[in-house]
């Protein structure tokens, strides 16, 4: 998740002496402690990484007017991260010279990633961040954060853990000669084992509703002779994983269904008991590609799939008890 900090000390310089408009400041600094609400935030004095800094007007990358290793200097201290911007002939620059001579464009927004934090209550420390870009704005970029991480803060699941369970006839079609399936135990286990082959966990058969992938390591999978089951124990915060969620909360029954392809030779055709003009098809191998979750399932599927880590409060992967 992405973390912000904002400074209202600014320094703007141009005329004889000075090449062209620069635009000076603190941006972070380290004695300052951010009241988000739910808690304090501070960062440590050499928090930050950084390799490629960009520079824009309110978060907005199209406006983009300055850069690292261009016309932006960053310098760390023990008591601040300071930058220096020496703004182009460009629109943007212009624009952006405008509204700060106006007081329009109030001060530096730092936009990061933290990899390494610490909480002593509720006083959060920042201990390692990587600067990812600074931006001037018209008013402190935290306060639009904080919405987001009071989101976080709410009692929510961290995550989702499905099985589908082998050994089971699913009526597949409700008309043809091959109507159902069974798929048996250890018929995954090639895709499972093939390190290049992906598997993903997603919300109904939309790909862009991903949730976990096998290759990102955001999806566990384990295999038993009973059935398969996947975990993905920090769901992304999206709108779909969210309604997802709210709708296992009110009672409704979610399915996992395997996505699969068929491995040729590696299944048979056996007649249905008591209906010989029906068969089933069982599979011995086939290849996986996707594991879905669905309010509805085949006739005669049966799986689990439950809300994990219910009832905590979570934020960023990180369990408050």
């Amino acid at each position: 998740m992405k973390s912000y900090w904002f400074s209202d000390v600014l320094e703007i310089r141009s005329g004889p002496g000075v090449e062209g408009v620069r635009v000076s400041g603190p941006v972070v600094k380290y004695d300052d402690t951010a009241n988000l609400g739910t808690f304090t935030e501070a960062i440590s004095p050499g928090a930050f990484s950084w390799t490629d800094v960009s520079v824009s007007i309110q978060h907005d990358r199209k406006r983009l007017i300055g850069r690292t290793g261009a016309n932006l200097s960053l310098v760390d201290t023990d008591s601040e991260l300071r930058a220096d911007l020496s703004l182009l002939e460009t629109r943007d620059s212009h624009d952006a010279k405008t509204m700060l001579d106006a007081g329009l464009l109030r001060g530096w927004s730092a936009e990061f990633v933290v990899s390494d934090d610490r909480f002593d209550g509720m006083n959060r420390t920042i201990h390692r961040a990587e600067l990812r870009g600074i931006s001037l704005v018209d008013q402190p970029a935290y306060t639009e954060s904080v919405a987001e991480i009071k989101h976080r803060w709410e009692t929510r699941a961290a995550g989702v853990q499905a099985t589908y369970r082998y050994d089971q006839t699913e009526t597949i079609s409700d008309t043809g000669r091959n109507r159902k399936r069974v798929i048996r135990p250890n018929a995954f286990r090639t895709s499972l084992d093939d390190p290049e082959q992906e598997i993903t966990l997603q919300l109904g058969r939309d790909p862009s509703k991903t949730i976990g992938s096998k290759r990102s390591g955001t999806l566990e999978l384990e295999d038993t002779p009973e059935g398969l089951t996947a975990i993905v124990r920090e769901a992304p915060d999206t709108t779909a994983y969210n309604d997802f969620q709210a709708q296992i909360q009110a009672g409704m029954v979610a399915h996992m269904v395997p996505q699969v392809r068929e491995v040729k030779g590696a299944y048979r055709d056996v007649p249905e008991p008591g209906n010989e003009s029906v068969t089933i098809r069982e599979y011995d191998s086939l290849k996986l590609f996707a594991l879905s979750l669905q309010l509805r399932s085949p006739k005669g599927a049966d799986s689990a799939v439950d809300i994990i880590d219910e009832g905590r409060a979570v934020w960023a992967g990180l369990e408050i008890y």
